[in-house]
């Protein structure tokens, strides 16, 4: 419990800081009418989405009961962060093709090019803070939410160089500008995208630890064969694996249930997984 409390007061500092720097950077978007600007909050609104969606989920999930309605609440929490990182990947998308086409942006003054590199500081500062606790607590949501933030901190660095008016003397630096940008939300996006896929289709296990869970289901008597064990991982200790087993036709129903209620809790207790188990006669 302690550690999910952990996670959401992350997710929700995440959220918090996301929106409100998020809302400051689009005023100044529409008051100075800057592409580069609009980009940076996009950003920041979709990190702020992800964190949110973070944070509720852990909070429904500590008044759940059940282990397979914290499963279904995990794939939700998935398939809503991949959706958002579509939408990332879009904006990237538009933006590459809006700074093919953009003209030069004119340098701004200090005050603006002052508050947007606050923003970046605290951006990187925040992000970093988010990876360090996401690896503390074993959270790879809270790795990507810090991922994403940091990256937003390098976004605000190219807005603040190209709107000091340094490279004014170099036409096309304000496209490059913005197609760099672009770039970073688009392999943000796939990054998260990628990460996310792998874990719904499924991951690899440790080999020993493959071998261990292997041993321990042909252990149960008249178990003759197992394969294809495929482990989606939601989180720590809120992984599904699903395995074929082969069952000897000598052994009843209620025998092979009490063992099999055996193993598989002793696998859940080692190694945070909830096994499925699709059994067929052995031929």
């Amino acid at each position: 419990m302690k550690r999910e409390q952990s996670i959401k007061k992350a997710a929700q500092l995440e959220f918090y800081v996301d929106f409100i720097l998020g809302i400051l950077v689009l005023a100044i978007a529409i008051w100075i009418h800057s592409t580069l600007l609009y980009a940076q909050a996009i950003s920041g609104f979709i990190g702020a989405s992800i964190a949110f969606i973070n944070a509720w989920y852990v909070n429904k999930n500590q008044h759940e009961v059940t282990k397979e309605k914290r499963l279904i609440n995990g794939r939700k929490e998935y398939f809503f962060n991949i959706a958002l990182s579509v939408v990332l990947i879009y904006f990237g998308l538009a933006f590459f093709r809006e700074g093919l086409r953009m003209g030069h942006e004119h340098p701004e003054n200090h005050m603006i090019l002052m508050i947007i590199a606050v923003i970046s500081i605290i951006k990187f500062y925040l992000g970093s803070l988010t990876i360090k606790e996401g690896k503390n607590l074993e959270a790879t949501n809270l790795k990507i939410i810090g991922l994403i933030t940091r990256n937003e901190s390098f976004i605000g660095l190219v807005n603040v160089i190209t709107l000091s008016g340094v490279f004014s003397h170099l036409p096309l630096f304000s496209k490059l500008a913005i197609i760099v940008m672009a770039e970073v939300m688009i392999l943000t996006g796939l990054r998260t995208i990628s990460y996310y896929k792998k874990v719904l289709i499924g991951v690899d296990l440790d080999q020993d630890q493959e071998k261990e869970i292997y041993s321990m289901l042909k252990s149960i008597p008249f178990v003759e064969k197992v394969n294809e064990l495929i482990v989606h991982d939601y989180g720590y200790y809120n992984k599904l694996a699903t395995v074929n087993a082969s069952v000897s036709e000598k052994i009843t129903i209620e025998e092979l249930d009490n063992n099999l209620k055996n193993v598989k809790n002793q696998i859940y207790d080692k190694f945070g997984i909830e096994l499925i188990l699709n059994i067929s006669p052995s031929r």
